[in-house]
């Protein structure tokens, strides 16, 4: 009694029957309609339907150089409050049950509409860095020129103070309208003013133009 093959059902007839030219022809019937349906394989592209423009290949493989999986939080909450992120870091947010990048100013769903044509990756990110000492102590809440620009609202600044990172709207504020240039920062809630001799160091992501000059 014959037998099926598994994927394409050709006869195969057992070696006691007598050998038939129409089990040949149906068989290869099957198989000629099979092979016509497949992809003809071109030299240098894998066997798909879709072709990859050199052009998006290209973001593919930016993507794949911009984001880093660092872990997971419990909530947006938690990850609102994660310090030091750099562009591409990536958390999971286990009560969205989503995860989420780090742009540079802020934190985006990976899955949404993102346009990565302007994200830059690290080895093209310029780190400004201005490390001082107080000559004299500069007193809280009033205004301080640094020796840096920087974009204010977009956490372009770092301030560190003694080796130790300050905390922005809880140490020291950015002066100016959002989205603007500026120079100027106030240290406050200390308690007391920034004596002199104390190393203070400006960190700045990014070269920005005064805009008032």
């Amino acid at each position: 009694m014959a037998n099926y093959t598994k994927h394409y059902n050709l006869k195969k007839p057992a070696s006691s029957e007598n050998y038939d030219v129409r089990v040949a022809n149906t068989n290869n019937d099957i198989i000629d309609e099979v092979l016509f349906g497949k992809q003809e394989k071109v030299p240098g592209k894998g066997l798909s339907t879709n072709d990859f423009t050199n052009e998006y290949k290209s973001k593919i493989d930016t993507l794949q150089n911009i984001y880093k999986f660092k872990g997971s939080v419990s909530s947006l909450t938690e990850l609102n409050l994660i310090e030091e992120q750099k562009i591409g870091d990536v958390y999971n947010v286990i009560s969205e049950n989503k995860d989420y990048a780090w742009t540079g100013s802020t934190w985006v769903i990976l899955g949404s509409a993102t346009n990565v044509d302007d994200l830059a990756t690290k080895a093209e990110i310029k780190i400004q860095i201005s490390k001082i000492k107080t000559t004299e102590p500069i007193e809280e809440n009033t205004n301080y020129t640094i020796p840096l620009n920087y974009r204010i609202g977009d956490n372009s600044l770092e301030v560190y103070y003694q080796g130790t990172k300050l905390i922005k709207d809880e140490h020291y504020i950015e002066v100016g309208t959002e989205g603007e240039t500026s120079n100027i920062i106030q240290f406050y809630d200390w308690g007391q003013s920034v004596p002199e001799d104390r190393l203070i160091e400006f960190r700045v992501k990014g070269v920005y133009e005064n805009e008032s000059t």
